[in-house]
């Protein structure tokens, strides 16, 4: 918490003291309008329901909100069951479930979520059938159930559930001006009520139906009758007794329940330190963390009444997460700890205090964004390089916040000599090396205040030993041996430096050999030093161990056919931990390098870690250890925290609160306190690994969509959907609905594009499907039978939901699909059989009797007539067979060109045409197609092709689904749904006709394609 103030305090003063330089963003705002859904951007209400659906009461309808999307709901004309008027301005679940809706000049709506209905109670002469004033401000739920029901003018009632009516309170004459133009309601231990009214703030016995006590927080109104009005109560979270007044034109004020009195009061002044610029407060909320937030007329506030200072957080053109407006109407807290705001005419912001984990500061326009480096000085001031802008180093103090910058001037040798910094060094004498782009190398000593300049060129060094750059990459100092730095550059390779002696003693390229061996490539990125004294050095082309006693370079390349190689030759930065583990990131991803086993001789095995192990980009840029010992790396794709120990990866972005998602190479510090920086081209985020939270919110599921061949299916009391889908247990669908889709939503409302689903179709799927961030899931073809669709999900930080979304999916056979209609089919068959015996049974016996008569007299005619009639037989048998030879010779066909012709135009207009889809295609229609006789496609099928007209079609899908399945198909949708789409009308047909083609069932195929392609 030390920390975190400390920040605070740097914002505080860089408001105050330093205007023109952009301070650390506390809070980075969501802002959503009209260009995101919202119906309307005046915003007078919000409210989530027990589903965990946000609701807001907009100028311009009701809106159901799930992350996503929004539901809007308006007036319709001719429709009873819609609001009754579009202006919203008050809204509250009870009890039971229902919404209530407050109208301006269309009185109250009660919403029902289960059928998606309002029930109006509108003003009416008939005051038992009405409602006291169409302009409603407020409802209050007591314990009874009673809804309280606060108006403009009229006087105040409430809704008797028991009854389902509206009742007026006792109409007493004295008593009327205080329960009439109530803004505000807070119910008192079932005893009474707390009004905020136009004239102040009021006590209402609900056993004697008036009000008992009143109290003007405003006697003597300056301006406007209501100056002393109250416009919002709100409960104190840790002292009940305790209200806080949000009032017109009195400003805040902290009433006690117990003693009836006023006890704090909070005006524009100098009292207040940063006091608030208006007297008008709209809104207030003390949310789960103990901080207390305002909305007025003018801007929106952090409020620490210990301190008695008001924080303003106000809109910002240039800056898309500032807060979108000033006139804030209310602020909510919702379930998981983020906190909304309803503005006048800007639509909606929201943040999540206890997720604010990363500090973001970002350098104004004057200066220049892209921050290059860091140290950290014996005072705990933070030193950091820029370059491309007007400032080259800047210098600020963590406690005051004070800024002091350094520039190049032309005109003053001693100071710096550019504004482009690619690298700093803190000495351990508490100087400062500088390494800049395109003027060498700096030495700034901050107690003379002066820099010093060593050139790459110099007339007083031999030639070879000299800075062969101007661009210095890195320096870097072993502490143990102060006096000697190492400094990479970009082009001019490794150099050493006396620092004593202010002299190059050895400069290291690449095409110069040393001991035989030599730096892998010029431009040198990185270096450190490992327990045994060798130094690391990384390259655009390799990295290199180097051993200074020796001069002996060893160089480590990235190589395809090794897969313990280093993952890539580009090395950025270079990490060496307390267990001797090397950490090197690259622009191919992190590697891990045992230095113990390289020492013991066991080569050098890298292990790897890309986008495939869970890193959000391949491009590391720094590696820093956290004090808990996770290491956080800096991408091109926002900030990752490895864990060592699990080896996965939590990864953030710009969302979360980063400078943007692209750092910069080498620019991260850990700070003497424990924070980690980490700079990009956008400022640089501060943060305390320790502290950063997690979203611990396990988000609610619902389904928001079905649709049926990829409509959305509307509710009708006699349709699939009698209810919205979101309140529907059970679908009965019908053999015919063969592709159902379901939409569904995570009501996470932190990042909810980072939300991830899993889904299990129950008696279909085989097991948990992830998804990732898709949101909906379409299946085909599904066979007659009982199912259930089971969703869950994770919140953006991984953290899955407690309870399924789930829906029972009955899809019912067609009627020769039936038991019965089967089991008939069965019952009927088995007694034509048993008749069919019997009847030959009886026929066979009386024919016996017959023929034993007959067989004896013409046996020997039969003999010699048969005789005959086999001579006869063999006759026509021979005579056939000649015939037939004749004519197997001859042929309809011109030539073998015009049959090929015809086998081409055959398979052209059954694949292109895809004939072989429709179900009932015949040789005749094919024939016509490719324009010839009926008699000479068959003779093609039957002599040419030696098939028939349906074995060829059935060849044709058995090759187009064998081609889905090897494109890779089958990872995406089910084998029926690509044989249905094949041209297929069965699974029986389709499983019979693939294995007499293939000799395999379509499981075994597919099996085989996957081991193929592994």
């Amino acid at each position: 918490m030390k920390e975190i103030l400390r920040i605070f305090a740097i914002v505080l003063l860089c408001h105050v003291r330093l205007i023109a330089q952009s301070p650390f963003q506390e809070i980075t705002f969501l802002n959503i309008s009209s260009s995101q859904g919202l119906s309307q951007n005046t915003v007078s209400c919000v409210l989530q329901d027990r589903r965990g659906f946000l609701w807001f009461g907009t100028a311009d309808g009701l809106n159901r909100y799930d992350g996503y999307h929004f539901k809007v709901y308006r007036n319709e004309l001719g429709n009873k069951h819609s609001l009754s008027n579009n202006y919203i301005t008050a809204l509250l679940e009870d009890k039971q479930g229902y919404i209530w809706v407050g109208t301006l000049g269309g009185g109250v709506n009660r919403f029902d979520p289960a059928t998606e209905k309002f029930t109006r109670f509108r003003p009416h002469k008939d005051k038992i059938k009405g409602i006291t004033g169409g302009e409603i401000n407020n409802f209050a739920e007591d314990a009874s159930g009673k809804i309280w029901i606060s108006t403009n003018k009229k006087i105040l009632s409430y809704f008797e559930p028991k009854h389902q009516r509206i009742i007026y309170t006792k109409r007493r004459h004295e008593q009327t001006r205080h329960a009439r133009y109530v803004y505000s309601i807070v119910t008192e231990q079932n005893k009474g009520l707390w009004l905020g009214t136009r004239w102040g703030v009021a006590y209402f016995d609900e056993k004697l139906q008036k009000c008992t006590w009143h109290l003007s927080v405003n006697p003597n109104p300056v301006k406007f009758y209501y100056d002393g009005a109250i416009y919002r109560i709100v409960r104190d979270r840790v002292n009940p007794r305790f209200l806080w007044l949000c009032t017109f034109e009195a400003g805040l004020l902290k009433f006690d329940t117990h003693h009836r009195k006023i006890v704090a009061k909070w005006t524009p002044g100098v009292t207040q330190k940063r006091p608030k610029k208006t007297n008008s407060v709209w809104s207030f909320l003390q949310d789960r963390q103990g901080n207390c937030w305002v909305g007025t007329k003018q801007g929106f506030y952090k409020f620490d009444p210990q301190n008695n200072r008001f924080t303003l957080f106000a809109p910002n053109p240039q800056n898309p997460k500032s807060i979108a407006g000033s006139n804030i109407q209310q602020i909510f807290e919702d379930k998981a700890g983020t906190i909304w705001l309803g503005s006048f005419k800007n639509g909606i912001s929201a943040f999540t205090p206890a997720l604010n984990n990363f500090y973001h500061y970002k350098p104004n326009k004057s200066t220049n964004r892209q921050i290059t480096s860091f140290i950290e000085d014996d005072k705990e001031n933070l030193w950091f390089g820029t370059k491309g802008g007007t400032v080259g180093l800047t210098k600020l103090n963590q406690t005051t916040g004070e800024i002091i910058t350094f520039k190049h001037d032309p005109k003053n040798p001693q100071s710096i000599a550019t504004n482009n910094i690619n690298t700093l060094l803190k000495d351990v004498d508490g100087s400062i090396w500088i390494g800049t782009i395109g003027k060498g190398l700096e030495h700034y000593d901050p107690t003379t205040g002066v820099f010093e300049h060593f050139p790459y060129k110099s007339k007083n060094q031999q030639s070879w030993l000299r800075l062969r750059s101007p661009h210095i990459s890195t320096i870097f100092q072993d502490h143990r041996v102060p006096d000697e730095l190492w400094i990479g550059s970009r082009g001019g390779g490794l150099v050493k430096l006396d620092k004593r002696k202010k002299e190059l003693t050895k400069v290291y390229l690449s095409e110069e050999s040393f001991n035989g061996t030599s730096l892998s490539q010029r431009t040198v990125i990185a270096i450190t030093k490992d327990y045994k004294g060798n130094l690391w050095v990384a390259t655009r082309k390799g990295l290199n161990r180097f051993d200074p006693r020796r001069e002996v370079f060893t160089n480590y390349f990235h190589s395809p056919t090794n897969k313990q190689s280093i993952s890539g030759n580009y090395i950025t930065t270079l990490y060496i931990d307390k267990h001797q583990t090397l950490w090197i990131g690259t622009r191919n991803g992190l590697n891990k390098l045992d230095l113990k086993k390289v020492y013991q001789g066991q080569g050098a095995s890298f292990q790897h870690y890309t986008l495939k192990q869970g890193l959000p980009n391949n491009v590391i840029h720094k590696i820093i250890e956290s004090p808990q010992g996770f290491l956080w790396l800096s991408t091109s794709k926002g900030l990752s925290c490895f864990d060592k120990k699990e080896e996965t990866f939590r990864n953030y972005d710009e969302q979360d609160g980063l400078q943007g998602n692209e750092f910069l190479t080498n620019s991260g510090l850990v700070t003497q306190n424990g924070a980690i920086v980490m700079g990009g081209t956008n400022g640089f985020n501060l943060f305390y690994p320790q502290k950063v939270n997690k979203n611990a919110y396990p988000p609610p599921v619902v389904f928001t969509d079905f649709q049926l061949f990829n409509k959305s299916v509307l509710v009708t009391e006699q349709g699939i959907l009698n209810r919205p889908i979101q309140n529907t247990k059970a679908l009965n669908l019908s053999y015919k609905d063969k592709v159902l889709s379901f939409e569904f939503a995570a009501l996470n409302y932190i990042l909810p594009n980072k939300n991830t689903y899993a889904v299990f179709m129950e008696g279909f799927d085989q097991d948990w499907s992830r998804i990732g961030t898709r949101r909906f899931v379409t299946y085909t073809a599904l066979p007659a039978g009982t199912y259930k669709l089971r969703v869950k999900a994770a919140n953006n930080d991984g953290v899955w939901s407690k309870q399924e979304a789930q829906m029972v999916v009955i899809v019912h056979p067609a009627w020769w699909q039936t038991w019965w209609f089967r089991g008939g089919m069965v019952l009927l068959t088995i007694l034509v059989l048993i008749g069919a015996y019997f009847l030959r049974k009886y026929i066979i016996k009386i024919q016996e009797k017959k023929t034993k008569a007959v067989v004896i007299r013409h046996t020997s005619t039969l003999k010699k007539t048969n005789e005959a009639l086999q001579k006869t037989l063999q006759e026509l048998q021979a005579k056939e067979a000649r015939i037939l030879a004749k004519k197997s010779t001859r042929s309809i066909f011109r030539n073998k060109t015009e049959v090929e012709q015809l086998k081409q135009k055959l398979h052209e207009v059954i694949m292109e045409q895809a004939l072989y889809k429709e179900e009932g295609i015949s040789l005749a229609r094919v024939a016509q197609k490719i324009d010839t006789t009926d008699k000479k496609l068959s003779e093609l099928l039957n002599k040419e092709l030696n098939t028939n007209f349906y074995d060829y079609l059935n060849s044709c899908r058995v090759g187009v689904f064998k081609e889905r399945v090897m494109q890779g198909d089958a990872k995406q949708i089910t084998l029926l749904a690509i044989a249905y789409e094949s041209g297929f009308q069965s699974k029986a047909t389709f499983n019979r006709i693939f294995k007499k083609h293939t000799g395999l069932t379509p499981s075994q195929f597919k099996k085989q394609v996957e081991s193929t392609h592994k």
